[in-house]
């Protein structure tokens, strides 16, 4: 009995699949769990399956091979789209697994690749299963350039010719960016693995090397040229920045005032009329007559 992907398999709701599956299989059996990651609490669920276990680990150093050439741009996420474009057409890789985080970035990044004239597919765990399958008897036969995906596609996904793997999106857990990046130099053949970082996910990108133990370099192509700043991005910052001032001021009630909070104060003395700017030019000089004595 062999069950690959064994640390989704009994993390994602087959247990009891499983358990029955094995319960009709002779106990005088060998079985074999795979898996490129396995977690402490998984590797002890696996164990109760089987009698006098071993386990054999035969990775080395790192968790991803070293056929595999890994980096990773830079880039804010308004202009992902735009490095992924110019990306493909540069290295006019063979066969391209682009990796996204959620479903509905899967259908966006490929109506955006076709629309730049580039061959693309999607698969995620909305289509049909018909048509599932009918995109990857196209990716077998050799007839997809760029599929577009979810992580349904990184596991068990075993196609020969993919070149290179795209990390559209980091994935939230490290040990999916291993499987993602198995799906390339696979029976000793060569491969390239890239991510796209935006700058707050510096913490993400260290916990995947931490986990695959290896450093990352950053690669960067001089003639792609970033957009501006979406105007929506613009006004979050700019609200985030007055929020930030207003929060410290609050903190600092020694903090000198600027012209803008004096001049309000001012009008609110003074509602409607002219904020006097010097004393009046008659005075009494103290020479009226009061009660006191």
């Amino acid at each position: 009995a062999i069950l690959d992907e064994v640390d989704r398999m009994l993390d994602i709701g087959f247990r009891d699949d499983i358990r029955k599956i094995l319960g009709k299989m002779p106990k005088d059996r060998q079985t074999i769990f795979v898996s490129a990651t396995i977690s402490d609490e998984i590797e002890k669920l696996a164990r109760s399956y089987m009698r006098n276990p071993e386990k054999i680990v035969t990775t080395g150093k790192s968790l991803t091979v070293q056929q595999v050439g890994q980096s990773y741009f830079s880039v804010e996420r308004w202009d992902k789209a735009s490095l992924l474009t110019h990306l493909i057409r540069k290295e006019e890789a063979a066969l391209t697994l682009v990796f996204c985080r959620t479903k509905r970035t899967v259908d966006q990044v490929q109506k955006k690749l076709s629309r730049a004239k580039i061959d693309a597919h999607a698969i995620h765990g909305d289509m049909v299963q018909g048509k599932r399958n009918r995109v990857m008897q196209t990716l077998r036969d050799g007839k997809l350039n760029v599929l577009v995906c979810s992580d349904l596609a990184a596991r068990g996904l075993d196609v020969e010719g993919i070149s290179h793997v795209i990390n559209y999106d980091l994935p939230e857990d490290p040990e999916i960016y291993i499987h993602r990046v198995g799906r390339t130099a696979r029976a000793g053949r060569d491969g390239i693995a890239y991510s796209f970082v935006s700058p707050d996910q510096g913490d993400l990108l260290t916990a995947i090397e931490m986990l695959a133990n290896i450093e990352i370099p950053i690669k960067v192509y001089d003639d792609f040229k970033p957009g501006p700043v979406p105007s929506e991005v613009r006004a979050h910052r700019e609200h985030e920045r007055v929020k930030k001032e207003t929060e410290i001021k609050k903190k600092n009630r020694y903090a000198a005032p600027d012209q803008k909070e004096i001049d309000a104060k001012d009008e609110r003395k003074f509602p409607g009329g002219v904020v006097p700017k010097k004393l009046p030019p008659k005075r009494l000089m103290g020479r009226t007559r009061t009660g006191r004595r």
